[in-house]
């Protein structure tokens, strides 16, 4: 099971809450403050302070499908190439198994999953046969669920959802990019090359997993 640690904001805030909370009883009501205070020493006050001081990060949850195939080339693996200003020069280790974030309280990961495939390479999954892999945690602190499935495209990319953000920063003005601006075959070891580190682990698993797959 995944840990993680209280964020060292987190623990700032909870030094200055606890000194805030212990001001708030020892402040005298002389005080210029005291009206502030007498209002903050009230049970609502120290509990609101409370929740601040002990609130965790919300974790952030991402479902994703690793397609596969057997070719010329070997095994090969479907990655999609993040689109927008900030990718649109950039190769090597950005690339990513197709995914999206997803509420587990109220959505279904691997329904979620095939949705984000397909609003991110056009195609949709037929086949049923899912395998499930290791959950890990990318760079930027999401918790990633993914499965694999042996699958093949007419084309591996037809068309993406968009985004809207402000271009060029500070502008004023709202653009709208692709969320993928392309997908490809790559062989395991390519996709090595390609994908975004923090998805190697569950590459890595998946190489391990096929070898077996085909070898049955």
């Amino acid at each position: 099971m995944l840990q993680f640690p209280l964020h060292s904001v987190l623990k700032e805030r909870l030094i200055y809450y606890t000194a805030v909370v212990f001001l708030i009883h020892h402040a005298p009501r002389q005080n210029i403050i005291s009206p502030i205070v007498n209002k903050l020493k009230t049970h609502w006050g120290v509990f609101i302070l409370y929740k601040i001081s002990f609130r965790t990060p919300i974790m952030k949850y991402s479902a994703g499908i690793w397609a596969f195939k057997k070719s010329k080339r070997g095994i090969e693996i479907l990655l999609v190439h993040p689109g927008g200003p900030f990718y649109l020069k950039k190769d090597e280790g950005v690339w990513s198994v197709p995914k999206g974030e997803y509420d587990p309280a109220t959505e279904i990961d691997l329904e979620v999953a095939k949705r984000e495939f397909t609003e991110e390479t056009g195609n949709s999954i037929k086949a049923e046969n899912f395998i499930s892999l290791n959950t890990v945690k990318t760079k930027g602190g999401k918790i990633l669920k993914t499965w694999a499935v042996e699958t093949d495209f007419e084309q591996a990319f037809i068309s993406s959802n968009y985004f809207e953000m402000e271009w060029p920063p500070k502008s004023g003005i709202m653009k709208q990019f692709p969320e993928t601006d392309k997908a490809e075959w790559f062989t395991i070891e390519e996709a090595k090359i390609k994908l975004n580190g923090s998805q190697i682990p569950v590459l890595e698993e998946l190489e391990e997993v096929l070898r077996n797959y085909f070898r049955e």
